[in-house]
């Protein structure tokens, strides 16, 4: 994919809510992608929200892949989804002990032998 077909945004792109600071320090990213998403993420919201219209080729079907009409293909595609899920999707918990496992029976008097 050639990134002139593809326009950049009229500002940086920043999530204050779920990437304060940035993109680049969340670890959820590799460098290219936090790039890619700081200098097209402004483009790729208005063209999912349908705020612009696309210009090129590369646009339209990036609103395609955007309404799950197409599959990711390009940097700019798979990125976009995996910040659509990382930053929208259900966040994930992980403990070292599940409480659920462990039963407790409080009527069973204790043995101190």
């Amino acid at each position: 994919m050639s990134d002139v077909d593809f326009r950049f945004g009229s500002r940086i792109f920043v999530d204050n809510k779920r990437y304060a600071r940035g993109f680049n320090r969340s670890g959820d990213f590799t460098i290219g992608e936090s790039n890619l998403l700081t200098n097209f993420g402004d483009t790729m919201l208005k063209l999912a929200t349908g705020q612009i219209d696309p210009l090129s080729d590369t646009e339209r079907r990036f609103q395609e892949v955007c309404q799950a009409r197409a599959d990711a293909e390009t940097p700019l595609e798979r990125v976009w989804l995996k910040y659509q899920k990382l930053a929208h999707g259900k966040p994930r918990f992980y403990t070292l002990h599940d409480a659920s496992s462990v039963s407790f029976d409080l009527d069973t008097p204790i043995d101190d032998d």
